[in-house]
């Protein structure tokens, strides 16, 4: 004998609070697109993503329900910020968030619960993170190592110290004059004050 199978449609549901009556659904599913010039053959995905997606449903209850439990299980979804979903016979929206609750009492709803609720989808995504194994670091083009503390742990990564000498100055001489350390410390009119320069008296780096 062949099996009856009903199929019954969806109900619809925001976070599993299921309204008596839904009065409109709006939709949107927008895409931002860059208003820049893309190159020829590159990749066009780079350039577009889409928004997060937004639902406003109109929705009520009778007067069989109180309004302010309605309303007061409303903003609890709300208050809560956690993702829910929402089911209509039209869709399944996913990581939905409560972003605005409007309702208007007058002498039509007194004793009812007419409201619109906005709802916006949160875009999650995962991060993944890669360990660098141990290993050298090498100059540029060769396969020399670098010296000093190059080497590396797993996960750690430490650069080289690299020593600069001592920079002294010159006396006497019109080297001062042409030293780039000395002129990127003390500046074109400082070297110039040095001693050993042409005006003969010290300088002081600047503030």
């Amino acid at each position: 004998m062949p099996q009856t199978i009903a199929i019954v449609p969806q109900r619809r549901s925001i976070g599993g609070v299921v309204a008596q009556v839904t009065i409109r659904e709006s939709y949107r599913n927008d895409m931002e697109i860059t208003q820049h010039p893309i190159e020829n053959g590159a990749n066009i995905s780079d350039h577009a993503y889409l928004r997060p997606r937004e639902i406003e449903l109109e929705i009520g209850w009778d007067g069989t329900q109180n309004p302010a439990d309605v309303f007061n299980q409303l903003k609890q979804l709300q208050a809560t910020r956690q993702p829910f979903t929402i089911y209509t016979d039209r869709d399944v929206l996913s990581n939905m968030l409560v972003s605005g609750i409007a309702t208007v009492t007058d002498q039509r709803t007194a004793y009812s619960w007419i409201g619109i609720v906005r709802c916006r989808q949160v875009n999650l995504v995962s991060t993944q993170s890669t360990v660098v194994g141990e290993g050298q670091f090498f100059l540029p083009g060769t396969d020399t190592p670098l010296t000093g503390a190059s080497t590396f742990q797993a996960g750690t990564i430490t650069t080289p110290q690299i020593d600069q000498g001592t920079q002294t100055l010159k006396p006497g001489t019109a080297a001062n004059l042409q030293d780039p350390n000395l002129q990127q410390t003390f500046g074109a009119a400082g070297v110039q004050g040095l001693p050993g320069s042409p005006s003969g008296s010290a300088a002081s780096p600047p503030a």
